[in-house]
């Protein structure tokens, strides 16, 4: 058993070479000078200005927002039904009083406050143009 695995290691080894041979020089070569990388540079920037937006909006449409509305489906399936039972037997019955308070104090405040704006706003006037002399 070890000959076979030492024998299996040589061979690997030998071969190792042989496949670095078998790799092809790399079309991407390395600026020479300083105006060539930034020439590159400005090319990479205009091509992302391009093509980001629209790839960062397919990836969200097609990954993220999936994945976003299998977490809302979880929860909303698990505990929606409990949470909307907790906020009518809890809540609900105290938002309607407070609605129906508001709803009486409201209107009569917003009259008030109507007739003093009207007897408010030539002061204010006045006092703007006293300002400006």
């Amino acid at each position: 058993m070890l000959k076979k695995i030492i024998f299996s290691l040589i061979i690997i080894s030998l071969l190792m070479p042989i496949c670095s041979w078998a790799q092809q020089e790399s079309p991407v070569k390395p600026p020479e000078n300083l105006q060539e990388s930034q020439k590159i540079g400005e090319q990479m920037i205009e091509t992302s200005d391009k093509i980001l937006p629209g790839i960062i909006k397919k990836t969200f449409y097609e990954e993220v927002l999936p994945v976003w509305r299998k977490m809302w489906n979880w929860f909303y399936i698990h505990f929606g039904v409990k949470i909307k039972n907790w906020f009518d037997v809890h809540l609900k019955p105290e938002i309607d009083k407070r609605i129906k308070i508001f709803k009486e104090r409201f209107y009569p405040e917003k009259e008030e406050l109507k007739q003093e704006i009207k007897t408010e706003v030539p002061t204010w006037w006045q006092r703007l143009k006293e300002f400006f002399k």
